[in-house]
Parts: C-alpha cells; structure tokens; sequence
C-alpha cells in the first residue's frame, strides 16, 4: 500500500485567487455587452449542442429560410458581414448540404442561395433549441424590462450603424 509523504496534507486548503482590479471596465457598456454576448453564446451552444452550429450559422439558414433564392451580397447585408466574411460560411453550409448555391436567373454573375431539404430538417432541430435558449433569457428580465432591453438594443444597433459602423 503506497504511503503519502508526511510534508503533503490529505486535503490541500483551497487556494483562493487574488482580488483582481477591474480598473474602468465595470462602468463601460461595452465590457458589459461583451460579457453578456459571451454567456449568450454559451447557453446558445448548450442548447444546439448536438448540431454545433454557431448563432451567426443559424441566422444564416433563417433568412435562408424566409428568403428563398436571396443573393449572397443581399445576405451579406441583412447579417452585415462583408462578402469575404460570409463565403467560407456558406461554403461550409454547401459542403454540408444543407445550402444549394444557383447562378441566379436574373443575374448570371449571381448565385442564389436557398436550403435543401437537409438544411430545413437542420433548421427545424436549431430553432426548436433556439427557442429555449431564448426562454431561458428572457426568464431573467420581467415583460416590461424584456421590452425596454430590446428597444435599447435595438437603438443601440442603429445608432451604430447611422455612424457607419
């Protein structure tokens, strides 16, 4: 039977971490949305774990959803990714199979882009864990802060993008 050297305790106390200083970060908004963006992100991916799919991938396959026959650059717009940002996404989508990429009728320099029948299958398995994600959300917040948190997210959005960001 092995002994343990006499200078080791059974149960070593916890180290506790030193107090860190957080400077100006705890009055900035933008430390904090990024810090709620984070753990948004996390929940998000517990509850499509099986498909890994990422919230920018699922948004992707809902406007292709909605709007069958879109053009990449349309797409690149409502997600505000320029075009470089957003191929290899869709390559990804194609490769799977779960995005079709047509030249567009109307523009032969065009592709459009819809789901094939193994994307829509994909999207209906991500929303049904979207929504609880989205449940477990705005569990935190009462209606009326539900309502104001995304007015102001929503003006924050525009604001940003009015100064062209």
């Amino acid at each position: 039977m092995a002994r343990r050297p006499h200078n080791k305790p059974a149960n070593p106390a916890p180290v506790a971490a030193p107090a860190l200083d957080f400077g100006p970060l705890p009055g900035y908004f933008g430390y904090h949305l990024r810090m709620a963006q984070l753990a948004d992100y996390a929940d998000f991916a517990r509850e499509v774990a099986p498909d890994g799919v990422s919230p920018g991938r699922f948004s992707l396959l809902t406007l292709l959803a909605h709007n069958p026959g879109i053009t990449q650059s349309a797409l690149s717009q409502a997600v505000g990714l320029d075009k470089s940002t957003l191929t290899p996404a869709l390559e990804q989508l194609v490769r799977k199979g779960v995005v079709l990429r047509r030249k567009a009728a109307s523009d032969r320099r065009s592709y459009a882009l819809s789901l094939s029948p193994k994307g829509h299958a994909l999207l209906k398995r991500l929303t049904a864990g979207v929504e609880r994600h989205e449940a477990n959300i705005i569990a935190l917040l009462s209606p009326k802060e539900q309502k104001l948190f995304l007015a102001l997210l929503k003006r924050l959005t525009q604001g940003m993008k009015a100064r062209g960001v």
